[in-house]
């Protein structure tokens, strides 16, 4: 299937506020369309398609918008030409032009309206049985469960204003109102209600390109906000005492420290560490494909995993849930006496607050590649090998999971520099 692409309507008598236009070849005939989105000539990415951005650049006046329309123009064109081979249906220009009409310039019918929670509900069931169009693999059951929690904050946020929300009400006013009620009310932490507006945004980018709404208000209403997250992880001596603690007399956090620290010195996540087999060992390697990413990663094999691995026969305990998992950690953690006090800071409700304590009860499942990749920065491994590992994808969200201290950089500069 072709690429729908978008040019500057060919004039040579002006450089602002010129027609985009939608060309398509297909069959060897070639559809144009004026997309009704003007731009300035100096806001227009020539060949765009090469490097898979959008057409109009992001510092361009209400660029996201634009590109969002353009966006959902060009999903039309793909459904247009997939419902032509369904029905049998010649494709022609004509045939393009009355489908782009129909779907752009007319007006939708209320009969049989979905609403926006309905809405939600269709996403959270495409999503269950979804492909990611990046890997060509099924999306974790993880993504429809933390959109079926949104679904779940917005019906309780309906009840608490007196009316439940639809798509013509989400504006400027009602995210301010969404917002509060997150802060105020379920006291959430600043990413926490973050991610929710993201993932609220996601659903909203689909129904617009769907043609359910034709509210764009949030486009510009709707901003996700983070703050980088102040969370631990375990120095390489923490990690020995863990290691070298006895817990045969009781077996559950036995298997538990086991496990962590096989994710502690590989980088792997949770789903992944917790299920190395036999089959993923290859000499002084471990081969796998990981869970969320369909990636193949290869990593040494530090001998303390390859003791634990010897320990169990290379069959591992069967996995817990994360939750259980969580609870018997810290118990492990506390036993080891990672007792030193740890500050984390964190914006919940709207206050920037620090919350202190013992270090164990801050350490979670997802610490082990936090650690993995701190510790081998603090090594002096190149973020590029390191990346190779965890398999981050650029050293921006890489560099979230290393939790060096001012202090540290400045020792690590210093030996390095040699001064």
């Amino acid at each position: 299937m072709a690429i729908p692409k978008f040019y500057l309507e060919g004039r040579s008598d002006r450089e602002t506020n010129i027609p985009i236009i939608l060309r398509y070849s297909f069959h060897g005939m070639r559809l144009e369309y004026y997309t009704g989105v003007r731009v300035d000539e100096k806001q227009y990415i020539p060949k765009y398609w090469k490097t898979q951005k959008n057409p109009i650049k992001s510092t361009a006046p209400k660029a996201e918008n634009l590109n969002e329309q353009l966006n959902i123009i060009s999903s039309h064109v793909h459904g247009a030409e997939n419902a032509a081979k369904a029905a049998g249906i010649p494709l022609s220009v004509e045939y393009f032009r009355e489908y782009l009409n129909q779907k752009l310039k007319e007006k939708p019918k209320d009969d049989h309206k979905i609403t926006l929670l309905q809405y939600f509900d269709q996403f959270i069931a495409e999503m269950k049985n979804g492909i990611n169009q990046k890997t060509g693999h099924k999306l974790s059951p993880a993504n429809s469960e933390k959109y079926s929690a949104v679904k779940n904050m917005l019906i309780a946020f309906g009840k608490f204003r007196g009316a439940s929300v639809d798509f013509q009400d989400v504006d400027k006013n009602l995210y301010d109102e969404l917002i509060n009620y997150m802060i105020t009310e379920k006291k959430y932490a600043l990413n926490t209600y973050g991610r929710h507006i993201k993932f609220i945004k996601t659903v909203l980018h689909k129904a617009t390109r769907d043609g359910l709404n034709t509210n764009i208000k949030y486009q510009n209403a709707f901003v996700g906000v983070t703050e980088p997250s102040d969370n631990a992880y375990l120095t390489e001596t923490e990690l020995e005492s863990i290691y070298k603690y006895d817990f045969s007399a009781k077996p559950k956090l036995d298997r538990v420290r086991d496990v962590f620290l096989i994710g502690c010195w590989t980088g792997l996540r949770f789903s992944d560490y917790t299920n190395i087999r036999k089959e993923h060992v290859n000499g002084d390697r471990i081969k796998l494909v990981t869970q969320k990413t369909k990636q193949q990663v290869i990593i040494p094999l530090h001998p303390t995993v390859k003791s634990i691995l010897e320990k169990y026969d290379y069959q591992l305990p069967p996995a817990i849930s994360n939750q259980k998992f969580n609870d018997y950690l810290q118990d492990v953690c506390e036993a080891a006496e990672i007792n030193e006090t740890y500050a984390k800071n964190i914006t919940r409700a709207g206050i920037r607050e620090v919350i202190s304590g013992e270090k164990y009860k801050f350490i979670t499942s997802h610490t082990a590649r936090r650690t993995f990749a701190t510790n081998a920065y603090r090594r002096k491994i190149s973020p590029f090998l390191i990346m190779s590992i965890t398999g981050h994808k650029t050293e921006a969200e890489f560099l979230k999971y290393l939790k060096i201290t001012g202090e540290e950089r400045a020792q690590m500069f210093e030996e390095m520099a040699k001064w």
